[in-house]
């Protein structure tokens, strides 16, 4: 993934979004690693810290399922970083295992 391919998922997500917060918890259920991006194309990884390293340093690629999620400022992507590490979900499913 790319950041051109992060930001442009983003935008394509952000069409899709009704303001529901479960609507964006579930989109970013279904995802290994999810992205946070804002104005600019700036961005930051706000699920799936651990696997993207461990998976950086094995050096063996690996297919994963992404999203990225628009936001307003860095403010509200840190803030949605904060409720995922504190919700206590369950990690993602991946897919075919």
């Amino acid at each position: 993934m790319t950041p051109t391919e992060i930001v442009d998922k983003a935008n394509a997500v952000g069409k899709t979004l009704t303001g529901d917060f479960k609507q964006v918890r579930q989109i970013i259920d279904d995802a290994e690693i999810a992205w946070a991006v804002w104005r600019g194309g700036e961005m930051m990884i706000v699920k799936g810290e651990a696997v993207l390293r461990f998976i950086t340093k094995s050096g063996v690629p690996e297919e994963l399922s992404w999203t990225a999620i628009p936001c307003v400022s860095f403010e509200q992507a840190q803030s949605l970083k904060e409720v995922l590490a504190h919700d206590g979900k369950r990690p993602a499913k991946r897919k075919g295992k």
